[in-house]
């Protein structure tokens, strides 16, 4: 099995770090939620969190655990939204005043919030819906040491040491 081209099957999400902590990225990925890698620059961050997650797919490929399936991205475009009765009135008249319906209105809001920066807000993403396997232990938790690059194993894998 090629482990590298397997961990860039997974979708991940590229974060910058938030300026009261320093400089640098975070990569992580909802299929292995227990990896977190941060570098100075974003081709680093990303190209040593597939380096960790290749290591991590060989070690539980070779200890035989199960490793997440990827769950293809497929939106309908349709969600349901539960609010209260008083943000839904006041939806309802904003949307009337403006002249749109609610559902524009909340299309509108929606897509500007999702515009205006945050803190800690992801620059690129590839997320996908999650299915992991109940068999799929939360294999390893890996920290980059700036400084140093190396990495740290802070859990273990079925009381095995990494």
């Amino acid at each position: 099995m090629d482990y590298m081209k397997k961990a860039k099957s997974y979708p991940i999400t590229l974060t910058p770090v938030d300026e009261s902590e320093g400089t640098g990225y975070y990569v992580t990925s909802t299929y292995f939620p227990g990896i977190c890698v941060d570098e100075e620059t974003a081709d680093a961050a990303i190209s040593e969190f597939y380096t960790v997650l290749a290591e991590v797919i060989q070690y539980s490929v070779e200890h035989g655990q199960n490793l997440p399936q990827i769950v293809p991205e497929e939106y309908s475009g349709k969600m349901s939204l539960r609010m209260s009765k008083s943000l839904h009135a006041q939806l309802a008249r904003q949307a009337e005043l403006d002249g749109v319906s609610i559902n524009a209105l909340a299309n509108q809001y929606i897509a500007q919030g999702l515009g205006q920066p945050r803190s800690r807000q992801p620059v690129k993403t590839a997320a996908a819906p999650v299915r992991t396997s109940t068999s799929y232990a939360n294999v390893v938790h890996l920290h980059s040491a700036r400084s140093q690059n190396s990495y740290a194993a802070e859990d273990t894998v079925e009381g095995q040491e990494m």
